[in-house]
């Protein structure tokens, strides 16, 4: 009887092992496929709102943690600070990826964060995007237009 109970708890560790390589492996599986999937979604979604920054296309993706900044006010500040770029370009694509964190037993959480270039009449900006997957639609959590920074000139001997 005494070799039974720790052949039965090996057992159940093994299998507990196992059920938890499952849960980590399709997080996973699903990270890989979840960064094509927000790539395309960077890639398509940046250089629409960017021809036109319209406020429509970004409301629509936005999470509930980004609806508060696109009052008229926060909009029009944005606007007022887009327009020095000028009409928009070409979009130059995007960096970055995501960062999935997990908890065995609850669903996985993913974000995806990247840095996109665009060329606009005025001078290039980069273009800060964070989504996160949230029931299974890409909502934007961060959206920012910045520029570059300046060169730096260079030192007087």
């Amino acid at each position: 009887m005494q070799g039974i109970l720790p052949t039965a708890l090996k057992i159940l560790g093994m299998l507990t092992l196992t059920a938890g390589g499952i849960d980590l492996g399709l997080p996973l599986y699903n990270t890989r496929l979840n960064s094509m999937e927000n790539k395309a979604v960077v890639n398509s979604f940046v250089p629409a709102v960017a021809s036109s920054w319209k406020r429509e296309p970004l409301a629509k993706r936005a999470a509930p943690e980004l609806s508060p900044r696109l009052n008229p006010d926060e909009w029009r500040a944005f606007l007022d600070f887009t327009a020095r770029l000028g009409p928009f370009l070409k979009y130059e694509g995007a960096t970055g990826g995501a960062f999935t964190s997990l908890i065995l037993g609850f669903q996985n959480d993913v974000t995806v964060a990247y840095d996109a270039q665009a060329s606009f009449q005025n001078g290039m900006a980069i273009i800060h995007i964070e989504l996160r997957k949230h029931d299974n639609h890409w909502m934007v959590n961060d959206f920012q237009v910045k520029l570059p920074p300046a060169p730096r000139a260079g030192r007087g001997t």
